[in-house]
């Protein structure tokens, strides 16, 4: 975004070719670790009801080895999305509008 004006024209690219036809993952390890206990909570508890969303908050909140970016997707929604809030337009001269964005 520009401002919260436009759409952003920049794009970035990573193209690479191997005789492998394994994926390449550039995620951090802990992504997994957050989905499968975002998972078993809901599991635990039959869906993503108040008490699973809380008791996934605290365990983010104490999770050791989490970045405070990972730290930042404390939030479970109705369908058990994890997900943050977010500032999603920078600069803005206005208060920043906060958004959900969805970890998966």
């Amino acid at each position: 975004m520009m401002g919260g004006k436009g759409l952003a024209l920049q794009h970035e690219y990573i193209i690479y070719a191997t005789k492998d036809y394994q994926p390449i993952e550039f995620r951090s390890p802990n992504v997994r670790k957050i989905l499968d206990k975002a998972h078993s909570l809901i599991q635990k508890y039959g869906g993503a009801t108040q008490q699973a969303k809380d008791e996934f908050s605290q365990w983010v909140k104490s999770a050791k080895g989490l970045s405070g970016g990972e730290q930042a997707y404390k939030y479970l929604d109705e369908q058990g999305r994890i997900y943050r809030l977010v500032a999603m337009t920078w600069p803005n001269p206005n208060p920043a509008l906060v958004h959900d964005t969805h970890l998966f």
